[in-house]
């Protein structure tokens, strides 16, 4: 919250920023404050992730769609772990959890995240979550 916000009055185009206020807004159920955050971050990778899970929540499964197919057109494997995150949301668990084990296998850094990760709450208690987190290293 406050260190991003600080962190933005320095650096107003700083990467990662507003979506960190974005998700805070989301988690707090603010989704339209968080819509306006997660258009204002700058790495389109965040944005787009950020939009998808937010326009999904507000039932506009069309731009959710199209944020989905823009992160997967520019990124490809590169947003494994976003595109789980966003599945994740969506209450997709089975292709969260291939995205992320695929991610493993190809060395995604976002895995990283994953212990801590409120988006990939969903799957907190399935088996192939907890194993991945075992492989990873974690708990």
């Amino acid at each position: 919250g406050l260190e991003n916000e600080r962190a933005l009055a320095i650096n107003p185009k700083m990467a990662g920023a507003h979506a960190a206020i974005g998700l805070t807004q989301f988690r707090l159920g603010q989704l339209d404050k968080a819509r306006a955050s997660y258009n204002r971050e700058p790495f389109s990778l965040f944005r787009h992730t950020g939009l998808s899970i937010i326009d999904h929540q507000r039932g506009d499964k069309s731009a959710a769609d199209k944020a989905l197919a823009t992160i997967l057109a520019e990124y490809g494997d590169n947003a494994l772990y976003q595109k789980a995150q966003i599945l994740a949301q969506r209450g997709n668990a089975q292709d969260a959890i291939e995205a992320l084990e695929r991610g493993h296998e190809i060395g995604d850094a976002g895995l990283l995240l994953m212990r801590n990760d409120p988006f990939l709450d969903p799957l907190r208690s399935d088996p192939r979550f907890i194993r991945l987190l075992k492989q990873l290293g974690f708990d």
